[in-house]
Order: C-alpha cells, then structure tokens, then sequence
C-alpha cells in the first residue's frame, strides 16, 4: 500500500507540473480533494488513497496525461552504446551516399533484414554486434573512414 501511494504523491506533482500549477494553485486542489494542513501547509500526506486516486483522476480531466511504463520504443540501457554505434555508422555511411536513405525507418528495416527481429529493443548482443559488423563492412568495401 505504500508503494502505491508514493506511486500517487508522484503522479500528483508530475501533473502538477504538467498543468503549470503554482504552489498555491497546487494546494488549493488538494484541499478541495480532502488533503488537510500538516506542518503550516496542505499536504497530499493526509489525503486517503481514495482521495489521491480522485485527485489523480480530477487532474486528468483537466489534461494531465501521465506517462505509460509501458515499451515507449526505447532500449534497454546494454543496448543503448550499441544502437547509437549503429544509428552513428548509419549516417555516415549514408552522408558518404552508400546508404540512400537516411532515416530511422531505412536503419530499422536494413537491421531487422540482418537479425530477423522487427526492433532493435528485441535484438540480442550477437544480433547487435552483427547489424555492427554489416555495416562496417560496407563502409570497408565503399572506402569510406567511419569516425569512432
């Protein structure tokens, strides 16, 4: 039960942020929710979980649109240096013209044509290194000097 009100106290002050609130602004929607005066100011701390969980909701409808922690596309961290090598040689390769289109779509498609996988987030390291090695292969056979 805790997590999940720290999990509210968090989502409150994002969309706080979110919807530009002053601290005065802030504070007067959570008495309005039920939050009471703790230590000289009104504070989420004294609210019920059912009135984080309505304050929440009340501050959606005004447009908080919180974020899901849900795959937002991006790579797992082991990934990250090794999808940035590949997007790097991409575009030189392609400022060199060996590549004929420059854009993440064109790297997407020539990278699941190597490792089978559709994202690179599903990519292994051996299917990674590969996509790797492919690529500086042609800039090999091209003559053209990768910086990096």
């Amino acid at each position: 039960m805790t997590n999940n009100r720290h999990r509210y106290y968090t989502l409150l002050q994002v969309g706080r942020q979110q919807l530009g609130w002053d601290d005065d602004v802030y504070r007067a929607f959570l008495a309005a929710h039920g939050a009471k005066e703790q230590d000289g100011h009104v504070s989420a701390t004294t609210m019920s979980i059912g009135a984080l969980v309505a304050a929440v909701e009340a501050m959606k409808a005004k447009g908080f649109k919180p974020a899901s922690k849900r795959s937002s596309g991006k790579t797992e961290d082991w990934r990250t240096a090794r999808v940035n090598k590949i997007i790097a040689i991409w575009c030189q390769l392609a400022d060199a013209g060996v590549m004929y289109d420059r854009s993440e779509k064109a790297m997407l498609k020539f990278c699941a044509a190597i490792t089978g996988k559709a994202r690179l987030e599903w990519a292994s390291s051996p299917d990674l290194n590969r996509c790797i090695e492919v690529l500086k292969d042609k800039a090999r056979h091209a003559g053209v000097t990768l910086n990096g």
